[in-house]
């Protein structure tokens, strides 16, 4: 473990992808940003990332009760 390498936090965010977390390997990419905020492939992960997360609240806002597209 070693929080100055960003391979660390790139690593890290791949293993939580990997046992399906969503919200979580994103904070840690954000973390991993404010160690290394110009390391592009940090930036990248993140930007990925940040999309999933995205169109997951976008899924759940849909499936929630009373939404405009379940209330037609």
């Amino acid at each position: 473990d070693n929080p100055q390498e960003p391979v660390h936090w790139l690593n890290w965010a791949a293993c939580l992808r990997g046992l399906k977390y969503t919200v979580a390997p994103h904070r840690v990419l954000q973390r991993g940003l404010q160690w290394h905020p110009q390391h592009w492939e940090l930036q990248q992960a993140l930007a990925r990332i940040a999309e999933r997360v995205s169109l997951l609240e976008q899924r759940l806002l849909v499936a929630q009760p009373g939404s405009d597209a379940t209330s037609s």
